[in-house]
């Protein structure tokens, strides 16, 4: 039951960026664990090792998963100025440029 002053919210919209995001953390780790898979990269995480026994070690994997990753960038970077989520994109700006005294002094 959703309360009445959430009516008209966009609620899929908020959806589809939490989704984006795992997209962009999931082809990451696939991405890292198919590099292992084929021997190009050594120093990756614990999770990324153990999933890297799921991809087979001639490397054809590693390519589609740096492809897949750079599309769910750009796709979210591309989709995010038009969104009411581009404080994710202001945030950093926002503490770097705030006050770190006291308000009211001058």
């Amino acid at each position: 039951m959703r309360p009445t002053r959430f009516q008209g919210s966009h609620r899929g919209e908020a959806d589809f960026i939490l989704l984006m995001i795992a997209g962009v953390v999931a082809t990451l780790l696939c991405w890292h664990a198919a590099a292992h898979a084929a021997g190009l990269n050594d120093h990756v995480g614990p999770l990324s090792a153990a999933l890297a026994k799921a991809f087979p070690s001639h490397g054809l994997e590693e390519r589609v998963f740096v492809w897949a990753h750079l599309a769910f960038v750009l796709g979210f970077l591309r989709y995010l100025p038009h969104s009411k989520h581009l404080h994710i994109a202001t945030a950093a700006i926002n503490v770097w440029m705030a006050r770190t005294s006291r308000p009211g002094r001058l």
